[in-house]
């Protein structure tokens, strides 16, 4: 059932769902709608739609200095994922 419920609400799966719901950056938009502009998928989208070079360094500069590249390129990978489940939700 919850694998369904999941799966309805744009997620992959019941751990997908699990795991944006851990994150409270991602929470603040998909359960509360009420967000900072500082929010990393926030500043994400307003890069990918906009080219808003100072909001993709912002999201740059706020990952830690020990993070490797590929933990980076996970992160931005995730950032990329959520924001398609909030458009898939109609949350942005």
């Amino acid at each position: 059932m919850e694998e369904k419920l999941a799966k309805m609400n744009g997620f992959k799966n019941q751990y997908e769902r699990e795991k944006f719901m851990n994150d409270p950056n991602f929470m603040e938009i998909y359960e509360f709608g009420n967000y900072s502009e500082n929010n990393p998928y926030i500043l994400w989208l307003r890069w990918l739609e906009k080219k808003d070079e100072k909001a993709r360094e912002k999201v740059i500069e706020s990952l830690p200095r020990n993070m490797d590249i590929s933990e980076k390129i996970k992160y931005i990978g995730k950032l990329a994922r959520g924001l398609e489940i909030l458009k898939e939700s109609g949350k942005i």
